[in-house]
């Protein structure tokens, strides 16, 4: 049975044993677990919860991706540290820490019902912003208009 749970990497390992190398279950459990110990995964420690913070640029739906991410990792977590620490990596003055300050989620779907929203209104902007420039011509700064306007007035005065 044991071989056919295994993966492509793992059997292969497990067809290139020796024959009669190995003598026990112990003994195949031991080989495996020391040829394949760089593949497991430790879990998290709550400190990575504390640690995550929103960055400058980022938007609140990649920053909640990233933190729901390393929460999935962490053993032992419970939903009100979860939301605690989540509404700490916000920055100070974004309007989901506001609104989470005034009332604090009471359960993780609350808070991811919340996060949604203020991610819709994100987006929401985002679009805005892109139809908003695109239908226009792009500004160029006031200073380039007036040299631009000087070097015609100055090449027109030539004629007159």
């Amino acid at each position: 049975m044991f071989p056919s749970s295994l993966g492509p990497m793992s059997l292969r390992w497990f067809n290139r044993l020796q024959h009669s190398s190995i003598h026990s279950w112990d003994e195949l459990a031991e080989a495996f677990v020391l040829r394949f110990i760089t593949n497991s995964r430790k879990p998290k420690k709550f400190d990575s919860l504390l640690s995550m913070r929103m960055k400058d640029s980022e938007s609140l739906k990649s920053y909640s991706s990233r933190y729901w991410e390393v929460y999935n990792e962490v053993d032992g977590c419970t939903e009100e540290i979860a939301i605690k620490t989540f509404k700490l990596g916000l920055n100070l003055e974004s309007e989901p820490r506001h609104n989470l300050s005034r009332r604090l989620a009471k359960s993780m779907r609350d808070l991811m019902s919340r996060i949604e929203q203020f991610v819709r209104v994100e987006d929401d902007r985002a679009r805005t912003r892109v139809v908003s420039t695109q239908g226009r011509p792009p500004r160029r700064p006031a200073n380039v208009e007036q040299k631009r306007t000087d070097i015609l007035a100055k090449n027109l005065s030539c004629f007159l």
